[in-house]
């Protein structure tokens, strides 16, 4: 458990280190999906923007996986930490709890910013909150992040261009998504059971990435 603290820790340095405009780039991305979802916060179609939050997620979480993962391979950093005696288990679990973490406060935000808007327009601030619960909004949003930062782990060792993780990224979620929504009209499954599948598939991903991180050979030896 330390370890993995001293791996969120790590994170959170770099992150607060990084270029002023990337919170810019965050701000303006949280007011502007939050507007987004506020067209689709009504008694008709609350579940969709939910479902809208949840695609966000690919946007805020895959960016932080690039960071965590992708910019560090291609830099050499990750190598070096891969080599530092902490255990590959708890970088992989470091970096996936920070992305979900750091990804979940920013799609909470975006959410209340929806609300806000909703509000503003002379909607009942109490009626949009019964409309979904907000655990429930919050726990599908955090299962996407946890299944986006999972996925980018493994790929960031299997797919050679990192252009393409957020693309594989959407397509994995969506491919989910619109499964559930198509067993829905069958058999009206709720946003808990999306939750619970989106976390599940998170979790076979983690193992494969925990897989290929414990494999993989770091330091390559010289051939003469």
């Amino acid at each position: 458990m330390k370890q993995i603290l001293l791996i969120i820790s790590k994170e959170w340095v770099g992150f607060i280190k990084s270029d002023k405009w990337i919170f810019l780039i965050y701000g303006i991305l949280i007011c502007a999906w939050g507007f987004l979802i506020s067209n689709n916060m009504h008694s008709l179609s609350s579940k969709t923007g939910a479902l809208w939050l949840a695609f966000f997620s690919v946007i805020i979480s895959g960016n932080f996986s690039n960071t965590a993962f992708v910019a560090e391979r291609m830099s050499g950093a990750l190598e070096i930490l891969l080599t530092s005696g902490l255990s590959r288990k708890s970088i992989v679990l470091g970096k996936i709890f920070f992305i979900v973490i750091m990804s979940t406060i920013m799609g909470t935000l975006c959410y209340f910013i929806a609300l806000g808007v909703r509000t503003a327009k002379g909607d009942s601030f109490q009626v949009l909150i019964r409309l979904i619960p907000l655990w429930k909004i919050i726990l599908l949003y955090a299962s996407a992040c946890f299944l986006n930062a999972t996925c980018g782990a493994w790929l960031s060792v299997r797919v050679k261009s990192p252009r393409l993780l957020p693309f594989v990224n959407l397509m994995v979620l969506g491919i989910i998504v619109v499964s559930h929504e198509l067993l829905s009209y069958k058999i009206g499954l709720s946003l808990w059971s999306l939750s619970m599948v989106m976390t599940f598939v998170g979790l076979i991903f983690y193992l494969f990435a925990l897989r290929d991180f414990n494999s993989e050979r770091v330091l390559q030896p010289l051939v003469y």
